[in-house]
C-alpha cells in the first residue's frame, strides 16, 4: 500500500468514527424524543394542577338489593340500612398513593364487606395512578432500551428491584405493562379514552401472581369519570376478580369529591 493510500485510509477512518458516533447520537435523540412524546401523551392530574383529592367511597349493591327487593322488600330495606353503616373515604396525594380510611364496624358481616372494599380501592389506585398521577414510563434520562418492532415499540428498564417491559402502540398508548419483581409478577392491559388533554384510562385488566403462591389473580377494572374542580376524577369503579375457581365482583361510587390545587 502506498503512502497516499495509507493516508487516504487514515483520513477515511477519522471521518467515519465521528460519523458513527453522530449516527448513534441521532438514534439516542430519537429514542428520547419518542419517550418524551409518550410521557406527554397521557392525561396528568399534576399537570392540571392537582395537589390532592378525596372522596367518599360508597359500595354499590344495587343489583343485590334489587333481587332481594323482588323476593322480600322488608329484607331489602334492612339490608340497605345495614350497608349504610359503612363509611369509607379515600385520599389520593400528589404521589398517587391512596390512603383509605373507614369507621369502626362491629357487625362481622359488614366488616368483611368493608375490608373487601378497602382492599379493592387501594388495589385500584395502585393500578390507576401510574397513568394519571405519576407515570408508568421512565424519565428520558433513565437507563432504558427502546426498540421499534414495526407495529409497536418495546420499552425495557429497571424500576428499583423490578424489571419492567412496556409495549407502546404507535399512537404511544400503553398496550401492555409487565413487571417482574422479587415479590410479585404482574401484567396489565390498559385501554384509554383520548381526551383533549391526553389518554385517560377507561379500563385496566391485570394478572397478578405472587411467585410463592402460584396461581394468578385476574382483575378486570372499568372506570367512569366525573369533573371536579376542572379535573377528571373517577366516579364509578367496577372490578371483576377471578382467582382459580373463585369469582367476585365489586362496584363503588366515589361521591362528595373535593380536589385541592397547587
Amino acid at each position: 500500500m502506498s503512502f497516499i493510500t495509507k493516508s487516504s485510509a487514515a483520513l477515511l477512518v477519522c471521518y467515519l468514527l465521528p460519523a458513527a458516533a453522530f449516527s448513534q447520537a441521532v438514534a439516542d435523540k430519537d429514542k428520547r424524543d419518542i419517550l418524551q412524546r409518550a410521557r406527554d401523551s397521557y392525561y396528568s392530574l399534576p399537570k392540571e394542577g392537582l395537589a390532592n383529592f378525596s372522596c367518599a367511597v360508597v359500595p354499590n349493591f344495587g343489583d343485590v338489593e334489587a333481587e332481594l327487593r323482588e323476593a322480600n322488600p322488608e329484607a331489602a330495606d334492612n339490608w340497605a340500612k345495614q350497608v349504610a353503616q359503612i363509611h369509607i373515604a379515600v385520599t389520593v396525594g400528589p404521589d398517587g398513593q391512596a390512603k383509605v380510611t373507614r369507621n369502626d364496624i362491629a357487625d362481622e358481616n359488614l366488616k368483611v364487606i368493608a375490608d373487601d372494599t378497602d382492599q379493592m380501592v387501594a388495589d385500584f389506585f395502585a393500578l390507576w395512578s401510574p397513568y394519571v398521577v405519576g407515570t408508568a414510563l421512565p424519565p428520558t434520562y433513565a437507563d432504558y432500551e427502546l426498540e421499534d418492532l414495526g407495529s409497536e415499540y418495546r420499552l425495557s428498564f429497571r424500576d428499583g428491584p423490578a424489571n419492567s417491559v412496556i409495549t407502546l402502540d404507535k399512537d404511544l398508548s400503553v398496550g401492555a405493562r409487565m413487571i417482574t419483581g422479587p415479590n410479585v409478577n404482574s401484567v396489565t392491559w390498559p385501554q384509554f379514552t383520548k381526551t383533549a388533554n391526553g389518554f385517560l384510562p377507561a379500563s385496566i385488566d391485570s394478572d397478578l401472581r405472587v411467585p410463592a403462591k402460584g396461581q394468578a389473580t385476574h382483575v378486570a377494572a372499568s372506570i367512569t369519570y366525573q369533573e371536579v374542580s376542572g379535573l377528571q376524577l373517577p366516579k364509578t369503579i367496577r372490578e371483576d376478580i377471578t382467582s382459580g375457581d373463585n369469582y367476585d365482583d365489586i362496584e363503588v361510587d366515589l361521591t362528595g369529591c373535593a380536589a385541592s390545587k397547587r
